[in-house]
């Protein structure tokens, strides 16, 4: 039995209708997965940024702290008696203007085993960048 041409090309246009319904469903599915994702990563995106900044709070606190760390740990080794909080040291002169090469060498590598990195270090203690990493090297050379 042999199928007329009609037939054969009547059965050919369904099977290319239906596979074109498919791709269409296929394609409507694949964009509102993209619309989901976007959004997705929107929202990632946003919780980065607040993490982000919460990161950068924290970092500042640390620095704070290691610089008050350090300043005590210079009374300590001083043996300052005299009462002065850290606030009112950084206000005032009474803390030696130029330290010497081991005190300098101590409180850098002090900061530096604290996590600290070498720009926020030489701030934090007025000294040039280059002598920073010089000393960090220089200890991890030993």
């Amino acid at each position: 039995m042999e199928l007329s041409p009609l037939f054969i090309t009547i059965i050919n246009a369904t099977a290319t209708i239906s596979s074109l319904g498919i791709v269409v469903i296929l394609s409507l599915r694949l964009r509102e997965q993209k619309k989901l994702t976007l959004s997705q990563i929107v929202d990632l995106e946003i919780k980065l940024n607040q993490y982000r900044q919460d990161m950068e709070g924290l970092n500042k606190k640390d620095v704070e702290q290691a610089g008050k760390i350090t300043w005590l740990e210079s009374r300590v080794r001083t043996g300052t008696a005299k009462e002065e909080s850290f606030e009112s040291s950084l206000n005032t002169s009474n803390t030696p203007a130029k330290l010497s090469l081991t005190e300098r060498r101590h409180r850098i590598l002090s900061l530096a085993r604290r996590g600290l990195d070498t720009n926020t270090i030489s701030t934090m203690l007025g000294t040039p960048h280059g002598e920073v990493e010089l000393v960090i090297g220089l200890s991890r050379a030993i």
